[in-house]
């Protein structure tokens, strides 16, 4: 486990109140192969895609993604701690 992230937004625009997001963070190992992904409705109306990454470079695409959306933005600086600290247990 690496623990927990905890966002408290007050006014937030889409419930007309605020909004308590919790992210509990942790880390895996893959054991044996790397099965396909089992993606919800939403993910392929989406056209999700799963990319494996190395984690430095998945930090670096956050790093480098650019968006106006407030939530994304709260969810790009969210995600991009989350990843530093992985670095840091990880070295």
């Amino acid at each position: 486990e690496i623990g927990i992230v905890t966002e408290q937004r007050t006014e937030y625009e889409v419930f007309d109140d605020s909004l308590l997001q919790v992210s509990y963070c942790y880390t895996a190992n893959v054991d044996g192969e790397i099965g396909l992904p089992n993606y919800t409705e939403c993910e392929i109306e989406e056209d999700m895609v799963l990319e494996w990454i190395e984690i430095e470079d998945a930090l670096q695409k956050l790093k480098n993604s650019k968006s106006e959306n407030i939530d994304k933005k709260f969810i790009q600086a969210r995600d991009i701690a989350i990843l530093e600290e992985v670095i840091k247990l990880l070295n």
